[in-house]
């Protein structure tokens, strides 16, 4: 009774009587990843040759697109770990250092991206009852 009072007086509800705050969505690992590397993938397009920017182009707006669904299937991801290496090796071997280790980082991370999700499979469920 005295509370419904204090509420019609105006007074704040305590913590306990507001509501909670919604939970923020964080996208998985695997969907920041792919849009970061579909974007250094458009960005890698613009200064290559017709051909060369198409493909780049079709390979990043797929990552993208996948990486805003917060859904990256095996072949995408397997898709972005050669796009990485190869253009690691490519850059490497023409003496852009930072560029090549840049492209190598994302094949390592797409690995790493799938060892961890592969090790959570693995997990066993948690007890439904304590």
């Amino acid at each position: 009774m005295r509370q419904q009072a204090a509420m019609q007086a105006g007074a704040r509800p305590g913590p306990r009587e507001m509501r909670p705050r919604p939970v923020k969505a964080r996208r998985p690992p695997q969907a920041r990843l792919a849009l970061l590397q579909g974007a250094a993938l458009l960005a890698l397009a613009a200064r290559r040759s017709t051909s060369a920017a198409i493909a780049l182009g079709n390979i990043g707006a797929a990552l993208i697109w996948s990486g805003c669904s917060g859904e990256v299937r095996r072949p995408l991801r397997l898709l972005g770990a050669a796009t990485g290496a190869s253009f690691g090796a490519l850059d490497l071997r023409r003496g852009r250092v930072a560029s090549g280790i840049a492209h190598l980082a994302l094949a390592a991370a797409w690995a790493g991206v799938e060892v961890a999700e592969r090790a959570r499979k693995r997990r066993p469920p948690e007890a439904a009852f304590a």
